[in-house]
């Protein structure tokens, strides 16, 4: 800080006081950088988890026939992924073991969804069946990411989500047979 009695000439005093704001600037100006670093940083982790939970989003299943179509056909169930190999000894690993499951589990599911449509014989019950299939894969997908959403972010978030899928698949596969046996019975 400057004392004005400091300083006989007027103009010295001036560049004094200069000097001294131009400092605490100088220090205000390197906190806004800094903040504004922080902000940078900040969004761009925003977005890179959001990239990541859109990819991981992403691999879902998807199901063919739409109900609206007037030839209708059998849902199948479609994963868009290249299974990864399966090993208990790490978070990929582990998905991989998963998307195997699940893999095998869609096969069963479409078999029975096959039976199920075929032995359905007017275009009703049919229609109804095909909008429940492709109703229950986006329910499947959208309840698993919201399990796996307690991870996003983190190496554990697809093996969540790919494990929901082996769980909701063998329920669904369940519900399938037993719904396949009733028909036969009748």
């Amino acid at each position: 800080m400057t004392s004005d009695a400091m300083f006989d000439d007027p103009r010295e005093r001036t560049v004094a006081r200069l000097r001294t704001r131009s400092a605490g600037v100088a220090c205000n100006t390197q906190s806004v950088r800094q903040r504004i670093l922080l902000s940078v940083v900040g969004v761009v982790a925003l977005c890179g988890a959001f990239l990541i939970g859109q990819e991981f989003s992403s691999r879902t299943a998807t199901t063919t026939a739409p109900a609206t179509h007037p030839a209708i056909s059998v849902p199948l169930l479609r994963e868009d992924f290249t299974p990864l190999p399966c090993s208990q000894l790490t978070t990929i690993g582990l998905e991989g073991c998963a998307e195997h499951q699940i893999l095998r589990l869609d096969a069963g599911i479409n078999t029975l969804r096959k039976y199920v449509f075929t032995t359905l014989r007017t275009s009703a019950p049919r229609n109804d069946f095909v909008d429940a299939e492709i109703a229950w894969t986006a329910y499947r997908s959208s309840s698993c990411r919201g399990e796996a959403a307690i991870y996003q972010g983190g190496t554990l978030a697809p093996v969540v989500f790919a494990n929901c899928l082996v769980r909701s698949n063998r329920r669904h596969l369940t519900a399938l047979r037993e719904f396949a046996a009733q028909l036969s019975a009748h």
